[in-house]
C-alpha cells in the first residue's frame, strides 16, 4: 500500500529530477537504447550521486513513472521498465482527478497509451493536478493535468497506486 511516507519521498525524487532537469535526457525519436538500459538499473541513491556529481540519465516517460515509484519503494505489477501499456494492463483504474494523490499515474491516449504523467500537486477541489511529465528532450516539466490532456491524443486514465 502506498503510504503517505512513500508519496512524500516520490515528491521529493520528483523535486530532486526537476531541479536537475538539464542532466535528465529523453530517448531520441523515442527508441531505447543503451543509456535507458543504463539508468533502468541505477538505484535512487546511484541517481543522486551521479546528476550530484554533473552525469546526466536517461528515460521515457514510461520508465521515469517506473524509476519513481520504484523508488518509493512500491511493488510494481509488471516487470521490468514497461510501457504505458504494461501499467494499463496491470493496475487498477479510476477516472475522477480529484481524488488522484501524490504519485498516481495519469496514461493519456486510446488503446495502450501514448503518454504517462505522475501526480506531483494533487487538486481535491477543482480537480486539475499538477502532473511530473518526461515526455521530451528539454527534461521533465511540472503542467497541469488539463493543459497535458490538450497536447495529447484524446482519452485519459488514472492508475492507482493505493495497493501497490
Amino acid at each position: 500500500m502506498a503510504t503517505a511516507a512513500q508519496r512524500q519521498h516520490g515528491l521529493h525524487y520528483m523535486k530532486f529530477l526537476l531541479a536537475h532537469e538539464k542532466q535528465v535526457h529523453y530517448p531520441w525519436n523515442d527508441v531505447r537504447t543503451h543509456a535507458d538500459d543504463f539508468t533502468f538499473h541505477l538505484t535512487e541513491q546511484a541517481v543522486v550521486r551521479l546528476l550530484e556529481h554533473g552525469g546526466s540519465i536517461q528515460f521515457d516517460c514510461s520508465q521515469s513513472t517506473y524509476q519513481i515509484w520504484r523508488a518509493m519503494g512500491l511493488h510494481i505489477p509488471y516487470k521490468g521498465p514497461g510501457y504505458t501499456g504494461s501499467m494499463l494492463a496491470t493496475m487498477r483504474h479510476y477516472e475522477n482527478p480529484k481524488v488522484a494523490q501524490i504519485g498516481a499515474a495519469c496514461v493519456y491516449g486510446p488503446g495502450t497509451g501514448h503518454h504517462v504523467s505522475l501526480v506531483y500537486e494533487p487538486d481535491p477541489k477543482h480537480g486539475d493536478p499538477l502532473m511530473f511529465s518526461h515526455g521530451r528532450e528539454a527534461g521533465p516539466v511540472l503542467v497541469r493535468w488539463s493543459e497535458q490532456r490538450k497536447q495529447q491524443p484524446a482519452g485519459t486514465t488514472f492508475l492507482s497506486i493505493a495497493h501497490l
